[in-house]
């Protein structure tokens, strides 16, 4: 696995160009009230009296598919309108993935230990926000930057009572425009503690470099929280890929809206 969380390296060429030129005026619905006020209720629950714009991370982290399967430092660093950031020291240097746009539509790219960059594909790029913070997520559908909440209903997760949540991309948005082809792709799927209305878990999947169609199921799920200043926060969160467990983070600090310059989430 050569990054946190996905199987990245040469871009499908000319994907996004080609998707965007056939894009047709497709109308998009707006967002289900019922989910609004499940996503509201996660904000007052998360980081009271104010909106989630900045988020800044540290712990450490097993990546369990690793051969040594020591632990790293982690860093992860997100901001308001999609952008993020994750660097992971081991032993053999400094992974690092950046999520951000180039020329104004979405990219990223990543950079190994020894400092050579790789490009993500754009079906790769496309997730709707950090993984790694689905309040982050909720905050930005709340307040308009181009996403749409949908309610998918009640369930069960992990024993408990869930409220299932579905985010996507508009494809209204012309700031990022989309095809209803390459729309399913940004989908991320948020599940809520009915009792806590805490995030217990994501879901979304990843594809392989050159297979836009070929889905790898990826979830996240988060536990012990705990108050790190006024948000309260998982202290643990796992990602298995494919049903396997791939990566645990213990958190150690959170900080959220400290003034994040953009020129972090510049693509290298």
């Amino acid at each position: 696995m050569r990054g946190l969380i996905l199987l990245v390296g040469t871009t499908m060429a000319m994907l996004w160009t080609i998707t965007c030129a056939a894009q047709s005026v497709v109308a998009q619905p707006e967002s289900d009230p019922r989910a609004v006020l499940v996503a509201a209720r996660v904000l007052a629950a998360t980081n009271p009296g104010q909106p989630i714009k900045e988020v800044l991370i540290a712990g450490n982290a097993t990546e369990v598919s690793s051969l040594d399967r020591g632990e790293s430092r982690i860093v992860l660093k997100a901001s308001a309108g999609d952008m993020y950031r994750i660097a992971i020291s081991r032993p053999t240097g400094v992974l690092t993935e950046i999520f951000g746009f180039r020329d104004g539509r979405p990219a990223a790219n990543w950079v190994s230990e020894d400092g050579s960059i790789h490009d993500v594909p754009i079906h790769n790029r496309l997730l709707v926000g950090p993984w790694f913070c689905p309040s982050l997520i909720l905050s930005d559908a709340i307040h308009g930057t181009g996403l749409v909440l949908a309610y998918m209903g009640p369930e069960q997760k992990f024993g408990l009572a869930v409220e299932h949540l579905r985010v996507t991309r508009s494809l209204s948005n012309p700031a990022i425009p989309l095809t209803p082809q390459l729309a399913p792709l940004s989908k991320i799927d948020i599940y809520v503690g009915a009792e806590s209305s805490l995030p217990v878990a994501i879901a979304y999947f990843t594809h392989p470099d050159g297979d836009a169609n070929a889905e790898i199921p990826v979830e996240v799920r988060f536990s012990e929280y705990r108050a790190f200043q006024t948000f309260r926060f998982p202290a643990r969160i796992e990602q298995t890929i494919n049903g396997s467990l791939q990566l645990e983070i213990s958190v150690h600090a959170v900080t959220t809206n400290f003034g994040i310059l953009e020129t972090e989430f510049n693509l290298e």
